[in-house]
């Protein structure tokens, strides 16, 4: 059964952030970037468990967006059996840390 996928609002943020980031200089990869993180919440939400868990916050999942966009990491968790919540999506260079910390 596929769970419904919700996601924060930072997690919006990061995706209108990133994805004017890739415009900048590539209006198709943004637009690839976007299809390509649908086809993977998809997969999320099919398979809960494929991500893998995350040491220093162990109620979050994570998951490369693609092989083309590796270095985005989506960050989620299961509040329920219904449901995955996407909390962040982040660059892999960024202070990961730093910004999962003040998720409740």
């Amino acid at each position: 059964m596929s769970r419904r996928v919700t996601t924060t609002e930072a997690a919006d943020s990061d995706v209108r952030n990133i994805v004017t980031y890739i415009a900048f200089d590539n209006t198709n990869a943004a637009a690839q970037f976007g299809r390509e993180l649908g086809n993977m919440l998809g997969h999320i939400a099919e398979n809960p468990e494929i991500g893998r868990t995350v040491p220093e916050f162990p109620v979050l999942r994570t998951i490369r967006i693609s092989r083309r966009f590796y270095r985005y990491l989506i960050f989620y968790r299961s509040p329920d059996h219904e449901t995955i919540e996407v909390v962040r999506i982040l660059h892999s260079a960024r202070d990961i840390t730093a910004f999962l910390r003040d998720i409740p």
